[in-house]
């Protein structure tokens, strides 16, 4: 069921049809990641039900979307219509890392909080809301860019992932700089904050992804490069 509308369009316009159900998927992620903000930042713990549920929902999608694409490389499409089609379930595939990762790591975080005394300081909670709000943004840019697959749409998108980079090591080094000062919350938050920086920025890669296949591959190759040394830890 997951996949009717799909299989409805794959006679008119396939291809589009695929792009409509990938952007299920990322409208799933945003979802998740407003939750996980409520969750993190705005103190509503209940929201961690509401993840688990979209995580289902986001692995039954990609699936749906896998088979549509075999589905689809059976019915002749052209060159471009064929690397589109591999591009779009390489980015599903991708998402899918990222729900895995919120769900994974994120989920447990404020349990893990909890039972220690632990808190995020008044400056650490800001900086991480600032950053969430920006990720959520992105994924918004993202979905744009997986609709209209325009260069301009696309250079944008990854400008906003080295953005993200950039906010990233910003607000680990202000962390540290806390520590430095004995911030008491920064202390006791330190390990939980330094690990959300690095899944926001993981998943923040995740998510702007589809920018490097929708650039000409001569701008996009050596960002993308570079972006393969991340390792994000297990």
């Amino acid at each position: 069921p997951e996949a009717s509308e799909a299989e409805c369009d794959i006679g008119v316009f396939p291809v589009l049809a695929l792009s409509r159900e990938v952007l299920r998927i990322l409208g799933t992620i945003q979802n998740m990641l407003e939750a996980s903000l409520d969750m993190l930042i705005n103190g509503k713990p209940e929201k961690a039900d509401d993840i688990l549920r979209m995580e289902e929902k986001v692995n039954t999608l990609f699936k749906a979307v896998r088979n549509y694409a075999v589905l689809l490389t059976r019915k002749g499409l052209d060159d471009a219509e064929q690397r589109k089609v591999t591009a779009l379930l390489r980015y599903t595939a991708s998402l899918e890392n990222a729900g895995d990762v919120i769900c994974k790591t994120m989920l447990g975080i404020p349990d893990a909080m909890k039972k220690s005394g632990k808190q995020f300081s008044d400056e650490g909670r800001a900086e991480l809301e600032r950053l969430f709000r920006f990720l959520i943004g992105t994924t918004q840019l993202s979905a744009e860019v997986l609709m209209a697959w325009h260069p301009d749409t696309a250079g944008v998108l990854v400008q906003r992932k080295r953005d993200m980079k950039t906010m990233c090591q910003e607000s680990s080094r202000r962390h540290i700089q806390r520590l430095s000062q004995g911030v008491s919350e920064a202390m006791s938050s330190s390990s939980a904050h330094l690990d959300l920086i690095a899944d926001i920025r993981w998943i923040s890669t995740q998510i702007a992804s589809i920018g490097y296949d929708v650039l000409p591959e001569n701008e996009s190759s050596g960002d993308l490069a570079a972006e393969k040394l991340i390792v994000h830890p297990e």
